[in-house]
């Protein structure tokens, strides 16, 4: 099945989503920083008609910019939001094993975060791919420049062989 087009606003929630959630607070700071500089800025009236192009631009900028200071500094925000959530619901899962039955009543969802949360507790840095079962990458682990890739298997009746 493809995927549904987004719009630019729901691909940068979604972007601040994979990144920790602190980053997104600070990229929501920066963006509106910036945006706002932009917004701000004053028009000198035209001398003569040659500066018309560039006024327009101008104008243009600043006036796409006094939108802009909001609009994605909410996206982030909104990013952020979902990735502290996803940060609690991996450390909630990891935190609740006890023992292989307790990761054998896991979904397959589940299992994937505490995979990721696992090996992110063992100091690597996890990125997770986006959910869903697409039988490719679920999981990139980097550590000391290693770039390892992981297909999470989490069936209850089947064995479910791996190729390369």
């Amino acid at each position: 099945m493809s995927r549904k087009k987004q719009s630019l606003f729901e691909d940068l929630i979604e972007a601040a989503s994979y990144l920790p959630w602190w980053v997104g607070l600070m990229l929501a700071v920066v963006s509106y920083l910036i945006f706002h500089y932009i917004a701000a800025i004053d028009i000198t009236p035209m001398k003569d008609m040659k500066e018309m192009g560039g006024h327009i631009w101008k104008q243009f900028a600043i006036s796409f910019s006094m939108i802009l200071q909001y609009v994605v500094p909410m996206a982030f925000i909104f990013g952020s939001l979902i990735s502290a959530v996803k940060q609690w619901k991996r450390s909630r899962i990891y935190n609740k094993q006890t023992s292989i039955n307790s990761i054998r009543k896991l979904s397959w969802q589940a299992f994937e975060l505490l995979i990721s949360e696992t090996y992110r507790r063992k100091g690597y840095k996890v990125i997770e791919t986006p959910e869903g079962p697409d039988g490719g990458v679920d999981i990139i682990i980097v550590k000391d420049g290693r770039r390892i890739f992981i297909q999470c298997k989490h069936w209850k009746k089947y064995k479910v062989g791996v190729k390369e």
